[in-house]
């Protein structure tokens, strides 16, 4: 998860919060006011791979669609 790879490399990381992939279900507890953003985004299991790539590579190399979210960023 993020906490391990900001802990891990020493460095911090800015997330675009809209950008991250939601399923159907999380998008409609949304819409119902029954859940919030921060809720579905830090609580039960996750379901999607975070990673990160080198700097200067670009998402569109690798041979599987990805959603870039973010970028991290110097302490």
């Amino acid at each position: 998860d993020l906490t391990h790879l900001c802990t891990a490399s020493g460095t911090g990381a800015r997330i675009e919060a809209d950008k991250i992939p939601l399923s159907g279900s999380a998008r409609a507890q949304l819409a119902a006011g029954t859940a919030t953003l921060p809720q579905l985004l830090t609580g039960g299991d996750d379901y999607e791979l975070l990673f990160t790539l080198p700097k200067g590579a670009s998402a569109d190399d690798l041979p599987m669609p990805v959603t870039v979210i973010g970028v991290m960023v110097e302490k």
